[in-house]
């Protein structure tokens, strides 16, 4: 068996295996991220990639459970693709074009307006009071793709395409 010498300060050392320093880095590298509660201030501007937006101070990472109060100004997903954990949604999300927004779960107390190609995927979402999907009518192809939406869900004047979705409550289709 190798041994390495690790020393302990001062002069003293002691002989570890090199397998079990190995051990340790290892476990240190590949340990689950821990879930961290982001809110979102919005103190900066409405970009979702602006990390002085929230605090903790940081862009939400996969294993984030972000909570956006309610507030006027609408929040922006309008340059790279976001996954999140868990999403607590209580003011307005706009996911632009050609974005994908994966979220876990989701609760939503306000709308999510998907622009152009759009896609809402993955999890379950709940559509709390005054929560919605909107598809406008700019919407070209907006998606979603595999998850639950759990709640009243109304397409207006919108073109949707889903893929392995889950819907428990009333689907209103309005427009033309």
């Amino acid at each position: 068996m190798l041994l390495k010498p690790l020393t302990l300060g001062r002069g003293l050392s002691h002989c570890v295996p090199a397998w079990l320093v190995c051990l340790f880095v290892m476990a240190g590298l590949l340990s689950p991220a821990i879930a961290q509660t982001v809110t979102w201030t919005g103190a900066t501007n409405n970009d979702w990639h602006t990390a002085s937006n929230w605090s903790p101070a940081g862009i939400p990472g996969v294993a984030a459970d972000v909570v956006i109060p309610a507030g006027a100004a609408a929040v922006g997903i309008s340059t790279v693709d976001v996954t999140v954990q868990s999403l607590s949604l209580s003011r307005q999300l706009n996911l632009g074009s050609s974005r994908v927004l994966t979220v876990t779960t989701g609760t939503l107390n306000a709308p999510i307006n998907l622009a152009g190609s759009a896609t809402l995927s993955g999890g379950s979402y709940t559509l709390a009071a005054g929560g919605s999907l909107a598809f406008p009518p700019i919407c070209s192809l907006g998606r979603l793709s595999n998850l639950t939406i759990n709640g009243n869900l109304t397409v207006n004047n919108g073109a949707i395409r889903w893929n392995n979705v889950t819907h428990i409550g009333v689907l209103t289709l309005t427009g033309s």
